[in-house]
């Protein structure tokens, strides 16, 4: 099919889905999928799930997508589709390992423009990337690579360390935004039935992964305090030192207690610094894990919504449509369950690296309160000091008290890392397993 031109809009509400194998055929569908793709049920069913590519996508968009289901990893991103009559719909597209091998894809309308615009602009970019390998002689998977590595190339250009930062960043967004927009969650409250308990069950599901959501989000916020903190005191250290002209004139035997206060400082800030370098670490992987997990928490978000979706449409076709449904159900069920498992175990990684970073901030406390100790000593000797040595007094004491006075700050922020208790999912375990009762 060539592309005519024309484009349809995917509306807020218009979740969709598919199940594909291992190898991309597609196996299943909702209405939704059939009547925007504009193929009828038949002729998607065992069809490639490229039979919707539009020609524009770059390969390395794709490349970029096999190589993380093939290691186990959902996918995000950004998608052009080509519909039956050849118009182009335009959708944000998340792919999920299953447990039979294959794959859920669910699709939405994209709504965050500058995201969306963002991701057009690289595609462009990788398109013409792609042609000029292909005309050179690559190959189609070679100009594919080379894709790839375009699109990688033009993220980081952007500020994004590799693809997964901009899907981490991409889908929270996403969900938000649509949830924002939409008119809710799929309810049938007339209907009854097993699908109409499980549509009931699916409310309280959603409302427990958004009470995670506001957790996670306090977390992340807190974590960029936290390393703002740790930016400030790395500022400190660099900018502080001790010129050499002034270290000279500490030798001199008047200033041997002046001197005393700084060796101890050096000797402190040595140390502080082995603690501050154990800190930077915890905080990148406390920011890497906290981004990991509010994409997963969007995820099964939107998982939920799509399931409560699919629900009301089975609600709605009948008995015919919950006998011919029961498979998708639960695959939906069990991709949203697989997905809440895995941030279950997560949680203890946050609380490792919470607890982590506060031993570090808390040695560097205790550090730091010794040479501050010695300030008021040397700024009282100061006015009997040489004229030529009184400046140094006040730089010194500014020094030590700036790292001070952050390493206060820090040290309430560690209380918090102490107290912080991670999201129980215990509960939410248990109402998805109540859908596998119904």
């Amino acid at each position: 099919m060539e592309p005519t031109g024309a484009q349809h809009d995917v509306g807020v509400d218009e979740l969709f889905f598919s199940t594909t194998d291992s190898k991309g055929i597609i196996e299943r569908s909702n209405e939704v999928f059939t009547r925007l793709s504009r193929y009828s049920r038949e002729q998607l069913v065992g069809s490639p799930h490229n039979i919707i590519r539009h020609p524009l996508m770059p390969g390395g968009a794709f490349y970029a997508m096999w190589a993380a289901l093939e290691a186990g990893k959902p996918f995000a991103a950004y998608v052009h589709n080509l519909a039956a009559d050849g118009s182009r719909y335009d959708v944000f597209a998340t792919i999920t390992p299953m447990r039979d091998g294959g794959y859920l894809s669910v699709r939405t309308r994209p709504m965050v423009s500058e995201l969306f615009a963002a991701a057009d602009a690289i595609y462009a970019q990788a398109f013409d990337a792609e042609m000029l390998a292909r005309n050179s002689g690559k190959n189609r998977h070679e100009a594919a690579v080379a894709g790839a590595e375009t699109i990688v190339e033009l993220l980081a250009e952007a500020g994004y360390g590799s693809y997964d930062d901009f899907m981490y960043e991409a889908l929270p967004k996403e969900v938000a935004a649509r949830e924002a927009a939409s008119a809710g969650i799929a309810r049938r409250d007339d209907a009854w039935g097993d699908e109409a308990n499980m549509l009931h069950t699916v409310h309280f599901i959603f409302d427990e992964l958004n009470s995670w959501m506001v957790q996670m989000d306090e977390l992340a916020g807190f974590s960029s305090q936290l390393q703002s903190a740790s930016d400030s005191l790395h500022k400190h250290a660099t900018e502080n030192a001790i010129p050499d002209n002034l270290a000279i004139m500490l030798t001199r035997p008047e200033l041997a207690t002046v001197k005393q206060t700084v060796d101890v400082w050096q000797q402190m800030q040595t140390m502080i610094n082995s603690y501050l370098a154990e800190l930077a670490h915890s905080l990148h992987e406390l920011r890497s894990t906290v981004a990991q997990n509010r994409f997963h928490i969007a995820l099964s978000r939107l998982h939920t919504t799509m399931l409560a979706q699919f629900l009301a449409e089975v609600i709605d076709g009948g008995e015919a449509a919950h006998t011919r449904n029961r498979e998708e159900i639960t695959l939906l069920r069990e991709t949203l369950e697989d997905g809440v498992t895995a941030l279950a175990r997560s949680q203890s990684d946050l609380q490792n690296l919470l607890s982590q970073a506060a031993t570090s901030i808390e040695a560097a406390v205790r550090m730091i309160a010794i040479p501050r100790q010695m300030t008021p000593i040397i700024e009282a000797q100061a006015p009997t000091m040489p004229l030529d040595a009184q400046p140094l007094i006040p730089m010194i004491v500014s020094t030590i008290e700036q790292w001070g006075s952050t390493m206060e700050q820090m040290s309430s922020l560690a209380t918090i890392c102490k107290q912080y208790t991670t999201h129980d999912v215990t509960h939410l375990l248990e109402l998805i397993g109540y859908l596998s009762s119904n």
